[in-house]
């Protein structure tokens, strides 16, 4: 319940239902900008994982390098970052920071 911080958390459903209509997959690279309690990545990982099947390569490939968020607020960053703990991510890629400074380039490993 987001309203303690005065926040409204998007349900579960909803997530779900947004992965599934852009088809995230095993091979896509998730960015949410504004990543919140990071349930939008949670559910993008869920549904890459399921796509990845029995592929631990892939899904190691999933958690350390296709899944980034990035969050301003410190509360929301500290409770997104569990959560990615707690689903099994371990937040490599969810960062404290703004949208508008994080290095969106480094993120994707490009070299600048």
């Amino acid at each position: 319940d987001g309203n303690t911080l005065g926040i409204v958390l998007t349900p579960e459903h909803i997530t779900a239902l947004m992965s599934a209509l852009i088809d995230v997959g095993a091979s896509d690279w998730v960015l949410d900008p504004t990543a919140g309690t990071a349930s939008f990545l949670i559910s993008a990982m869920h549904r890459m994982f399921k796509d990845a099947g029995d592929d631990e390569d892939m899904k190691e490939d999933i958690r350390t390098n296709r899944l980034h968020g990035i969050e301003l607020q410190d509360k929301l960053f500290a409770i997104g970052a569990t959560n990615m703990i707690l689903r099994g991510d371990g937040k490599a890629n969810f960062r404290r920071d703004s949208i508008f400074e994080a290095p969106l380039h480094e993120m994707r490993g490009d070299k600048r």
